[in-house]
């Protein structure tokens, strides 16, 4: 799954923005309106539907952030993390890092 958050919704795009949200993930109009009207709304899409998720809600006028929050971006990140980790000589990071990357990657 991936989250895609609304940071802004631009003057007069509210009402397309939230025309998106529900066709996006299929919310009533109540549960539409209020991930719109909430300062921090946000949704969770598939991560196959991501970029197309966020282009439907950029072009009714949103300003959207997204990130996967699958297993696999999990996995990405730690990786990220395990090579600074290995740069800096801090084996006894990698250590306790291993064990969650190997999980995340379904090894």
């Amino acid at each position: 799954m991936a989250k895609i958050q609304i940071v802004e919704i631009a003057d007069g795009q509210k009402i397309p923005v939230i025309k998106a949200i529900r066709n996006i993930t299929g919310f009533g109009l109540k549960e539409a309106k209020d991930v719109a009207d909430s300062p921090c709304g946000s949704i969770e899409v598939n991560a196959d539907q991501v970029k197309y998720a966020a282009r439907e809600l950029q072009a009714a006028g949103a300003i959207v952030e997204y990130r996967d929050v699958s297993l696999r971006g999990f996995a990405k990140d730690i990786k990220k993390v395990m090579r600074k980790a290995f740069e800096a000589d801090r084996f006894d990071l990698l250590e306790a890092l291993l064990p969650a990357y190997n999980k995340a990657k379904g090894n």
